[in-house]
């Protein structure tokens, strides 16, 4: 029962991570659509979008965390695996369930910390420091990206104990 909960949960991450995949690269178009427009303004002596730098650094937030936990989907983050590489399965499936097992507890404690700041910032109602435009909301999206990432090292965790279980 537990496995099929477990299961589920990491099928229900997953697809919520491709979901945040896809806005991801929708603010990446958007910041796009702000730079050039802000150059455009600027090099015509029109003006300038006065946001510009403030959206850009808040959509950067959606980018990043947004895509983060769908990079681990996909297998394509930095890893280094030169020593473990050359051992058997079984003492591999070890080494990958304790370094697995602290990046969970790194992360968890960093999803911790973005928790409490989003909280305060949201007490506050946190604007970008030369706008009006609101900070608080994307320090939410921050916590649901590290929560998606969370997850993805709990499965990561879970796999790695069954490859030890099994020796493979």
């Amino acid at each position: 029962m537990t496995s099929g909960v477990l299961s589920s949960i990491f099928r229900t991450e997953r697809w919520v991570s491709e979901k945040l995949a896809i806005v991801s690269g929708i603010a990446v178009f958007i910041m796009m659509l702000i730079t050039v427009t802000d150059l455009f303004l600027i090099n015509t002596g029109i003006g300038t979008v006065g946001i510009a730098v403030e959206s850009i650094e808040m959509l950067m937030i959606a980018v990043v965390f947004g895509a983060l936990a769908y990079a681990d989907v996909l297998n394509k983050h930095v890893s280094a695996n030169i020593l473990t590489d050359r051992l058997s399965p079984r003492p591999r499936a070890v080494f990958d369930t304790f370094g697995y097992s602290l990046s969970l507890a790194i992360c968890l404690i960093f999803t911790w910390e973005m928790f409490g700041y989003a909280v305060q910032m949201t007490a506050i109602r946190k604007t970008c420091l030369s706008s009006d435009l609101p900070y608080y909301p994307f320090t939410w999206f921050a916590v649901v990206g590290f929560v998606l990432f969370d997850l993805r090292y709990l499965a990561r965790v879970v796999d790695s104990i069954g490859a030890w279980r099994k020796g493979q």
